[in-house]
């Protein structure tokens, strides 16, 4: 089963991430499991509580702890982990994690 996490700090922007993993989900009969998170503060804690993700969809520009920011932190605890930004900071994520851009 994949693990996914989002994290924005934009309930919106949260709220329409979880309805298109639901519409894929319910179309595909795809297995997998979300949680979201308001703040890469609170991804970050659950993350050093030993949980794991397959894909983090993170936020960029975040008040205080930046998207990129969050990628990094993510990547001290995981080498091998998969992000997808919402905006295109290309070259500070492109060198914290494997990235891919959803435009």
């Amino acid at each position: 089963m994949l693990h996914i996490a989002v994290c924005d700090d934009n309930i919106e922007e949260l709220s329409n991430m979880v309805q298109l993993i639901n519409l894929y989900r319910t179309s595909k009969n795809f297995n997998c499991e979300y949680a979201i998170f308001p703040n890469g503060f609170d991804l970050l804690s659950v993350l050093e509580k030993g949980k794991r993700f397959d894909i983090y969809c993170l936020d960029i520009i975040m008040p205080g702890f930046t998207g990129i920011d969050v990628a990094r932190e993510i990547r001290a605890f995981d080498k091998t982990a998969c992000s997808y930004s919402s905006c295109c900071f290309y070259s500070s994520v492109f060198k914290t994690l494997m990235a891919y851009f959803v435009y």
